[in-house]
């Protein structure tokens, strides 16, 4: 069979159409292209992440706590049971509404079925733990010269009384690998705040405690270097804010003592310290800002907050009488992680002992010549025990004469493990 063989114009007529064809379909593709272009990718990692809003974190604390007898008797209800809230009803809005609250527990909790006890073996009543957490307060420090007054099983009992209760401890440990300082978690708002609790006595009400001297994790005695040290460790582990509570001083004294400056000097000299919430005389103490701080602006120094709650009698001196809740307000900004802060008010809210009722009542409940119900403290006692606290407190911190708003949306406070 023959086949013919195809021509060379017809080979190149096909030739020539399909580079016709190829060319229609470039132009067809270019043309969708121009109206299609792809938008560029960003990766999430690479985007800028919107700025936090700056808040502002605050925080009370108040000074001692004593189990005098008067005190837990007029706490005692007809259950039996021991209700410190009643005797702190008058303070508890500025303490609930305060972001984080830190009391003084200066003395041990006795042990179940044991009776309280007043000077000079302290225990108080293990009901009293609830009460501070029913009126808004997050933890304590427990450093003190009564410390060891039920011994290492009280230090022992002491911190799991309050941290069954839900409250942070500061001061003293059941053990070496408890870190030094109580570290609380913030949330407020967008943030996250941390702030470190820390606390140390001058002594203990004992010439010698081989036990303590052996371990000395038991109670932070008067090393403020130690401290120092600790509480730049603390900031490595996170924390955005220092506080420490040095418990010392001469008591019924209002002017604190070379000691308690000393400590005041280095703590603000080290950079690493916020804030200096003292206790222990029994009196109040003076307010001042020593030079030095974590910015070089100053450390706010409350020497002594005096008493919260005891039955000393004004004839130890009317400062037995007159207190104090130190108010501290820092304002936060910047990152999420390393923010700024600054300690924009340093503030304090008048107190005095109602001994009526064994109540600690601000002295602006009394404003207009009205005494809060079931007080029978008159006019002329509250306005002399004011004349008097003003005039110690000094005027470098503003005094505070209500308490703040409620906040619309409360600070969540984490205690976090030791």
């Amino acid at each position: 069979m023959y086949r013919s063989r195809p021509s060379t114009a017809l080979f190149l007529l096909f030739f020539l159409a399909g580079i016709v064809a190829l060319v229609a379909v470039a132009a067809g593709l270019g043309a969708v292209n121009q109206h299609h272009t792809p938008a560029p990718v960003t990766s999430a990692a690479t985007r800028t992440p919107a700025p936090l809003a700056p808040t502002t974190l605050t925080v009370a604390m108040t000074g001692d706590i004593l189990s005098h007898g008067w005190v837990t008797a007029a706490s005692r209800e007809a259950d039996g049971q021991y209700h410190l809230e009643k005797l702190l009803a008058e303070v508890k809005p500025y303490l609930e509404r305060a972001d984080l609250a830190l009391c003084h527990q200066e003395i041990p909790y006795g042990k179940p079925g044991q009776a309280p006890h007043g000077y000079p073996i302290f225990n108080a009543p293990m009901d009293w733990a609830n009460g501070l957490v029913q009126v808004g307060y997050d933890g304590c420090s427990t450093a003190s010269n009564h410390s060891w007054d039920q011994g290492t099983a009280g230090i022992t009992h002491t911190l799991e009384v309050l941290q069954n209760a839900g409250l942070g401890t500061a001061g003293t440990r059941a053990n070496v690998e408890q870190t030094p300082w109580q570290m609380y978690e913030i949330h407020k708002g967008e943030r996250t705040v941390h702030v470190a609790h820390l606390s140390f006595t001058y002594g203990l009400n004992f010439e010698s405690v081989p036990e303590v001297d052996h371990h000395p994790y038991l109670v932070e005695i008067n090393d403020v270097e130690q401290i120092i040290e600790y509480a730049r460790q603390a900031r490595q582990a996170g924390a955005d804010i220092v506080i420490v509570s040095p418990h010392g001083g001469s008591e019924y004294v209002y002017e604190p003592q070379p000691q308690q400056r000393q400590w005041a000097q280095a703590l603000a000299q080290s950079g690493v310290v916020d804030a200096y919430v003292g206790h222990h005389a029994h009196v109040p103490q003076p307010i001042t800002l020593t030079p030095g701080g974590v910015h070089g602006t100053g450390m706010w120094t409350y020497f002594g907050t005096g008493n919260l709650l005891t039955s000393q009698t004004p004839d130890m001196g009317i400062g037995t009488q007159i207190e104090s809740i130190a108010w501290l307000s820092f304002d936060i900004t910047g990152p999420e992680k390393h923010p700024q802060v600054t300690l924009s008010q340093a503030a304090w809210v008048p107190v005095v002992l109602d001994r009526s009722r064994f109540h600690a009542v601000p002295v602006h409940d009394f404003d207009g010549g009205a005494a809060p119900p079931g007080s029978r403290l008159d006019a002329a006692t509250v306005q002399r025990y004011h004349e008097e606290l003003v005039k110690v407190m000094g005027n470098e911190a503003t005094e505070l004469k209500s308490p703040p708003p409620a906040p619309a949306e409360p600070a969540a406070v984490t205690v976090l493990a030791r």
